[in-house]
């Protein structure tokens, strides 16, 4: 809002120059109308010019009060539209919006970080909510999501809008997804039993930034299945769960690394 500061009018300046300007002409007129004396003519000057300066004075200050009103009326609108939109949007300007998408061309994080401070936790809360999901569950489908999103960004698919709303019913349409993709897949032996994929020497160092973050249940998971071995069904009579299950854990586990290994990647 604007401070509320009067307008500042330069009254004895103006004065100044509003009687020079106009007082030889207002007593002419009183000693021509009138027959007056000088002195009367000069008296009955002085009192119209000093009522015509108050009259003036004061419409000047109606007049910038009213302007005054009119920008603070702007103002306000601006600054709800504004803060509306931000609100939609990760709390980003179209201006900051714009400048982010740029730098996702160039690998920069600022997205992910702006995401991860405003929205992720709500994110995950609403699908834990409102499908009775998993927090893992939740989380895998954001984090997906994440990567989606940034895609759609650099490719301008997606545009300045309701950026929370959209990123939410992704999220929301990713968890579903993996749901269904699931519950619909029969789960054989030798489904199992999945070839191990060679580690890049070059994506070690990436690796070993995105290992911490995965989490001692997942990180337990994948040693004992690349490292040590062990099939999912032996895991799964280890930990007293159903085969099915191992493999779901499994699947969700290397996700997230994927998702990991991808941001940290994006770092360097």
């Amino acid at each position: 809002m604007l401070a509320k500061k009067e307008f500042v009018i330069d009254e004895s300046a103006w004065g100044r120059e509003f009687e020079a300007k106009f007082s030889d002409h207002v007593y002419e007129t009183i000693l021509k109308t009138c027959q007056c004396s000088l002195m009367q003519a000069d008296s009955s000057a002085q009192t119209i010019l000093e009522s015509a300066k108050q009259a003036i004075q004061y419409e000047k200050r109606k007049n910038q009060l009213f302007i005054r009103s009119i920008l603070q009326k702007f103002t306000k609108y601006e600054v709800d539209r504004l803060t509306s939109n931000m609100a939609k949007n990760f709390g980003l300007s179209e201006e900051d919006f714009n400048l982010i998408v740029s730098q996702l061309k160039t690998n920069e994080t600022a997205f992910f970080e702006r995401i991860f401070l405003s929205h992720f936790s709500e994110c995950v809360l609403y699908i834990q909510k409102n499908y009775s999901a998993s927090y893992d569950d939740a989380y895998d489908a954001t984090m997906e999501t994440m990567i989606i999103f940034r895609e759609r960004l650099v490719s301008h698919k997606i545009r300045y809008g309701n950026l929370r709303y959209l990123f939410t019913k992704m999220a929301t349409q990713v968890f579903l997804k993996d749901i269904k993709a699931y519950q619909s897949r029969d789960v054989y032996e030798d489904d199992l039993e999945e070839k191990t994929m060679p580690v890049d020497q070059d994506d070690l160092k990436t690796l070993q930034k995105s290992w911490p973050e995965l989490g001692e249940a997942c990180q337990g998971l994948l040693k004992n299945y690349f490292y040590g071995k062990l099939k999912l069904t032996e895991i799964a009579d280890i930990e007293g769960k159903t085969s099915a299950t191992v493999r779901k854990q499994k699947e969700r586990c290397l996700q997230r690394l994927k998702v990991l290994f991808t941001k940290h990647s994006m770092k360097q």
